[in-house]
């Protein structure tokens, strides 16, 4: 073994006992803090403590519990242990209804936080994403009392940006106004900035924080962000003049001839469905009932875009789609959905996939499937 592979080893192991501590750190820490409550109890009804004492002394447990449950949350997220279920959610509401679920939390540690949120929709892990949220705001708190929360759409990428702008509390700007150019870092690492990372490391979801004059500034960023569209404004699908969706294009009308598509799915009615537009848009299909077959398939010849039904979804669809991505990064991919009304075209890099549900097959597959043939170069 090498010194550098010696090196990398023995920085793995390092970071594999650190996660280890903070967990162990964190199961001890939460037991003391139930025996020193239980104290605290028997103390405050033996009338022993002032009740400024008592309030004093039950915030300062239910702080040290707090850090006992980040602490284990750290752990779990960094070994890996979080299995996730991604939904479409809205961001601006779970925005919202945490704040106001903290509103008397922000009160009494004397925070004022104020909104500026636009309706934006999101695919993440739902327990996730409120303790990203939850946690981002408590570090901010822990930052600066006033703090300006703003939710917005940046233009490019086309990806929701959660931005924290905290004020910076007087002192610091005092010793701005003296040493302008000090590259002192004024954030506080604590653990919620910890568990911080891991959620957000953990979901794929960016992290940046920096300092400017009077402010301190932390920005969420999240790729899997789903773009609402007004017609088909990115890509034309011409149809011809006055042509329903589902007629037949003529030859040199038909964006999507000479292409050739793998559908994987056992439904007959989606099969009848998709192979009836297919077929207009001068597509070929290939059918898999099973995901061998699709295996299969693709190791004889490889499409240029692959259907999958949701009940079909596993871990050897995923590992097929890997091992295609390695070779082609933009290769389309497009998920049959159960629900209802579903149309979400995947406009961000990662493992996100663009999503049609069944009802609106007929009508929405062909402009679905040209935006996603015409990513790849």
């Amino acid at each position: 073994m090498s010194d550098a592979d010696a090196g990398e080893e023995a920085a793995g192991a390092s970071t594999l006992d650190g996660l280890a501590l903070a967990g162990l750190i964190g199961g001890e820490l939460a037991r003391h803090t139930r025996v020193m409550n239980r104290e605290l109890q028997e103390l405050h009804a033996r009338k022993l403590l002032s009740r400024d004492q008592v309030r004093a002394l039950r915030h300062a447990i239910a702080d040290a519990h707090i850090v006992a449950i980040r602490a284990q949350q750290i752990a779990r997220l960094g070994n890996g242990r979080v299995r996730q279920s991604h939904e479409r959610l809205s961001l601006e509401q779970v925005v919202r209804n945490i704040a106001q679920e903290r509103e008397r939390w922000l009160k009494a540690q004397h925070v004022l936080v104020d909104l500026h949120l636009s309706d934006i929709e999101v695919i993440v892990d739902p327990g996730l994403l409120v303790s990203l949220v939850e946690t981002a705001l408590d570090w901010a708190a822990s930052q600066g009392s006033k703090i300006q929360l703003w939710l917005e759409m940046r233009n490019w990428p086309e990806h929701a940006v959660l931005t924290f702008k905290i004020a910076a509390p007087i002192l610091l700007a005092e010793e701005e106004a003296t040493a302008p150019n000090s590259a002192d870092d004024p954030f506080e690492n604590n653990v919620a900035w910890c568990l911080l990372l891991q959620l957000a490391r953990a979901m794929g979801v960016p992290v940046d924080r920096f300092h400017v004059p009077g402010q301190f500034v932390m920005q969420l960023e999240f790729p899997r962000t789903v773009r609402k569209l007004e017609g088909l404004t990115a890509i034309e699908v011409d149809v011809g003049p006055g042509a329903a969706p589902n007629s037949d294009w003529e030859t040199g009308s038909r964006p999507l001839a000479g292409h050739r598509a793998l559908l994987i799915c056992d439904d007959p009615a989606v099969k009848e469905v998709v192979l009836r537009v297919c077929k207009g848009a001068g597509m070929q299909v290939d059918c898999s009932p099973t995901m061998k077959q699709a295996v299969r398939s693709c190791e004889l010849e490889l499409p240029n875009i692959i259907l999958v039904d949701e009940r079909l979804r596993d871990e050897k669809f995923d590992e097929l789609r890997l091992d295609i991505q390695r070779h082609d990064v933009n290769f389309p991919f497009i998920e049959i959905a159960d629900e209802n009304n579903v149309f979400e075209v995947s406009s961000w890099v990662g493992d996100a996939l663009s999503r049609l549900s069944r009802d609106t097959l007929s009508h929405q597959l062909v402009p679905i499937m040209a935006m996603e043939l015409a990513k790849v170069i």
